[in-house]
């Protein structure tokens, strides 16, 4: 700016123009921007001479000009570097793009670093990449492709491992499948025959009891396949009980999870697997446990460590039923999705080897003690165990979602509402990722869409790792609506335990008043205390009334071996009740009735 004033003095200092003058304008601040906003009357005053005037009005002018024209030259280089930023921005991004293509071959250095993990070696696994649905891409499938297929705004994939086949396993295969004319051959690598190893799990705070070596008696005969050992079949997969059941006549009648349990003779010879649970952990360590597919041929025996550290007394068929049932429990919690209709919920920490384990839990504490865990969907379960679903997907769907949900929906297929109510519906239907707008002629269609998106679809890949696993329960179910009677008869009811209450034939009169407390509070109690009273108390329940000592051991006890419940004298109706619910409350479940 001081330059533009020395510029302005020195040009009129060239016309002669009087240094009074100059001075004057110097005193007033009369710069080359001033001169621009001053008319000739008001220039007049500084410089009198008219041609001294114009031709100071033409050199501002010229000189905001050149002004202007260094202002533009700036511009326009920034612009020549803000155009070369972004050329090289978008050829990093192009260069980002062709990594994210090579990424997905990475996917095996960042899972398994160095070519370990922690479940195994890199070459001891096949992988492939699955999509949204869990299927594997096709070669040269590409990611445009796949967009204009879906429709869907945002695409995932996963990266699948499997064990490899062991070649060792179809050697053996082979040898036992062999012709007559190559027995004599393969008998003299018999020997070579690698056997199995005895089963070992190693785990913090679990021990198994040591189990001896099986001794294979090979013999060649022309008979094929005379001394294969059909698999999955009841026996294999009974329980052996420590209990004499003679004693206690059981009812037929059902109650929620579990039907009467029967002895099997020939299980005595089964080989026994001691599991040693932590009810902290129960669903993970039982998840360890059978994770050897070899636990489905043996009996079990069941120890229990409570939440104080301390082992717990009880033994034999109750405590396997009890730890069946707890691991059930937290799973529902964990594992699931749903209110009255539970389905699988994949997570990260559950491989297929996990999630197949759980399906062994499911099918053997079926055959053990007839427990069935009702919550699950009854139209998943067809679909695992048929290959296709008979109940009806939507009214499943209506026990899958909240109750606020269902009576919104219902009331919309009745009569398809408008302004809020219709916003409601958009909003529960936005829950399960509906895109397209409903009315009153697409509503079901829609909603037969989202079930069966919601039940069958997503928990598909749980499904593939249950259905070789719960193969052996189509024996089992193989009527058509053989499933949804069993639901039927095992969802327990206010009126099905009181039907299987069995009370002595003669008794005292203060003990017929806790007999009327008995069938008044199960009259009473809602479903959820009737589920954890079913827990310990099912079957054809025979009561027992006794007398303690001390008023401070005074309580219900459960035998769970021999359905067998033991009440105390109460003075009144509230006394019974408000001792029972405290039980029924409470968190801690301690099995300690030998």
């Amino acid at each position: 700016m001081a330059e533009d004033e020395d510029g302005l003095y020195r040009f009129l200092e060239k016309r002669n123009v009087p240094a009074s003058l100059i001075d004057k304008m110097k005193e007033d601040k009369i710069d080359k921007d001033v001169v621009k906003m001053m008319s000739d009357v008001n220039l007049a005053r500084y410089l009198p001479s008219h041609g001294d005037r114009i031709a100071l009005m033409n050199y501002c002018i010229s000189m905001g000009k050149s002004s202007d024209k260094r202002k533009k030259d700036l511009l326009v280089r920034l612009q020549k570097k803000l155009k070369l930023r972004r050329e090289k921005a978008v050829q990093d991004q192009n260069q980002r793009k062709k990594n994210r293509a090579t990424n997905v071959t990475n996917l095996r250095n960042l899972f398994f670093p160095n070519g370990v993990s922690m479940i195994g070696a890199i070459s001891d696994f096949s992988f492939e990449i699955r999509d949204f649905r869990q299927e594997v891409l096709e070669d040269g499938m590409s990611v445009g492709r796949l967009y204009g297929e879906t429709k869907l705004p945002l695409l995932k994939f996963y990266l699948a491992t499997k064990y490899k086949v062991n070649d060792e396993e179809d050697d053996i295969v082979e040898v036992q499948t062999a012709d007559k004319s190559d027995v004599q051959q393969d008998v003299q690598s018999a020997d070579e025959i690698p056997l199995p190893e005895p089963f070992t799990f190693c785990e913090s705070e679990v021990e198994v009891e040591s189990i001896p070596t099986a001794v294979w008696d090979v013999s060649f005969t022309e008979q094929a396949n005379d001394g294969e050992i059909s698999s999955w079949s009841s026996r294999i997969i009974s329980f052996r009980s420590e209990h004499n059941m003679n004693d206690c006549r059981l009812e037929s009648e059902i109650l929620d999870d579990t039907v009467p349990y029967e002895v099997d003779n020939a299980s005595t010879s089964e080989e026994k697997m001691i599991m040693r649970l932590h009810r902290a952990s129960i669903l993970t360590e039982m998840i360890d446990y059978f994770m050897d597919e070899a636990i489905m041929e043996k009996s079990l025996d069941i120890n229990i460590i409570n939440n104080k550290g301390k082992e717990e007394k009880a033994v034999g068929v109750g405590v396997v039923k009890d730890a069946i049932t707890e691991f059930w429990e937290k799973n529902y919690d964990d594992f699931t999705t749903g209110v009255n209709c539970k389905i699988p919920y994949l997570r990260h920490d559950m491989t297929d080897r996990k999630w197949t384990a759980v399906g062994r839990i499911l099918v053997k504490g079926w055959f053990y003690c007839r427990y069935f865990p009702v919550m699950l969907c009854p139209s998943f379960l067809e679909h695992i165990i048929f290959d296709e679903v008979f109940s009806d997907v939507s009214e499943n769907f209506f026990n899958y979602i909240p109750q606020i949900e269902k009576d919104t929906i219902c009331k919309a297929l009745k009569d398809f509402p408008s302004g809020t109510e219709f916003e409601e519906l958009l909003d529960i239907l936005a829950n399960y990722n509906c895109r397209v707008c409903p009315t009153a002629s697409n509503l079901r269609g829609i909603l037969k869409e989202i079930a069966d998106e919601e039940l069958l679809q997503e928990p598909r890949f749980v499904s593939d790792c249950w259905r070789e696993v719960c193969r052996p329960l189509r024996a089992e179910f193989h009527d058509v609506g053989a499933i949804n009677a069993c639901f039927k008869s095992l969802t327990i009811t206010n009126k099905k335990v009181l039907k299987s209450l069995q009370f002595p034939e003669t008794v005292s009169e203060s003990y017929m008043e806790v007999k009327k407390y008995l069938k008044r509070f199960f009259s009473e109690l809602s479903i959820d205390y009737l589920r954890k009273f079913s827990r310990f108390c099912t079957d054809g329940l025979h009561v027992r009334f006794v007398t303690f000592e001390s008023d401070f051991a005074q309580r219900p006890i459960a035998h769970t071996c021999g359905n067998i419940l033991e009440l105390p004298c109460y003075d009144n109706y509230p006394q019974f009740r408000s001792q029972f619910l405290s039980i029924l409350k409470s968190d801690v479940w301690d099995v300690d009735i030998v």
